[in-house]
This record gives C-alpha cells, sequence and structure tokens, in this order.
C-alpha cells in the first residue's frame, strides 16, 4: 500500500481494493472491550487472519471510532461510511465487498449515490494513517536527527 497505491495513481492503473472492510471490523460490528460476537468471522477465528490480534489496534480503533462518528451524523452504517472513503480514494476503481449475506449486500450498496465532505474525508485520513514502513522509518528519522540536531 505504501508504495504501490501512489504508483498506481501516478501511472493510471486503477485498483480493486481486496478486503475494503477489513475482515469486518470497519463494518461497526466489533466494540472496544467487548469480545467480538460469537457469529462472526473474528469470534469464530475461521482462520489465522481472522484472529483479534492479527487486527487490533489503536489505530485500527480510532478508524473504527470516527467511521462511527460520522456514521451516526449521517444517518448511515459504519460499514458504508467505510466503503464510500474507500471509493473517494484517488485511482481506487472497486472494491471486491465480499458480503456474506443478502442483508450485508444491501448495506454495501448503500455506501454509494452520495459523498462524504472534505472534512469527513481528512478526518479518516488522519486515523487511518499508514505509518512509515522500513526503511522509510529509518531514513526520516535520521534525516530528521541530521536536519535539526
Amino acid at each position: 500500500e505504501w508504495e504501490l497505491l501512489p504508483l498506481c495513481r501516478e501511472e493510471g492503473i486503477g485498483v480493486i481494493c481486496w478486503s475494503p472492510l477489513a475482515g469486518g471490523w470497519l463494518s461497526g460490528k466489533y466494540r472496544r472491550g467487548e469480545p467480538p460476537p460469537p457469529d462472526s468471522r473474528v469470534g469464530r477465528a475461521d482462520r489465522w487472519d481472522d484472529l483479534p490480534e492479527q487486527r487490533e489496534s489503536e489505530r485500527t480503533w480510532r478508524i473504527i471510532d470516527a467511521l462511527r462518528e460520522i456514521a451516526a451524523a449521517r444517518g448511515k452504517t459504519p460499514a458504508q461510511v467505510a466503503l464510500n472513503w474507500l471509493l473517494q480514494q484517488p485511482g481506487v476503481t472497486a472494491p471486491i465487498i465480499g458480503a456474506r449475506t443478502l442483508e450485508q449486500l444491501e448495506e454495501n450498496l448503500g455506501s454509494v449515490g452520495w459523498a462524504l465532505t472534505v472534512e469527513e474525508l481528512a478526518q479518516l485520513d488522519a486515523v487511518s494513517q499508514i505509518p512509515l514502513p522500513s526503511p522509510y522509518n529509518f531514513i526520516a528519522r535520521y534525516t530528521r536527527k541530521r536536519t535539526q540536531g
């Protein structure tokens, strides 16, 4: 994501996003400090990447909190806000929604036909900022030390 998304935008290559709701985490069904619903993917832990420790972090909770806040103000669901946010990203062609039920499909379809405001996009961009990966984090620290003392 760090290098590929900017490259795709620069070269005019469309991006089809896999797992846009992060395996259900961005749907709003998980709550901080509560066990996952037993009938959810994370509750069942069907696969290794469904285990809570694979996605649960303070960054994830900040994103979920922002999605819930915007969804409540807009009369939408967190999943609809998350998908709309993704669709407004430059270069994104489509998300692979992966709805398991008709209800999920119908909910996800409610993510189109409206747009988040510039302020809402900025809020979601801020809480979801991807930390610098290696080696960029090292280069940034080293450069800062050399230029700022």
